[in-house]
């Protein structure tokens, strides 16, 4: 449903901000990176959800960099 209201309408900070939801909950994190930024340049700093969104954010920049953290570990094995 979140993907066809971006179809009408591509800037839909509420749509975007589900969209990167559900890729945090998958542990999607580049698409929720990409998701939840969109949402912030396509929404009124009033709108409800970016408290959340900015919270999310934090959340997907310490897995993102966790991971890389990782990656770089095991190549120096």
């Amino acid at each position: 449903a979140f993907l066809a209201a971006l179809k009408l309408e591509p800037d839909n900070g509420f749509a975007l901000y589900f969209l990167g939801l559900n890729a945090v909950q998958h542990e999607k994190w580049k698409e929720a990176q990409n998701y939840l930024e969109q949402s912030l340049a396509s929404s009124m700093e009033s709108d409800p959800w970016i408290a959340d969104v900015n919270a999310k954010l934090a959340i997907v920049g310490e897995s993102l960099n966790s991971s890389n953290s990782e990656i770089n570990n095991s190549s120096k094995d």
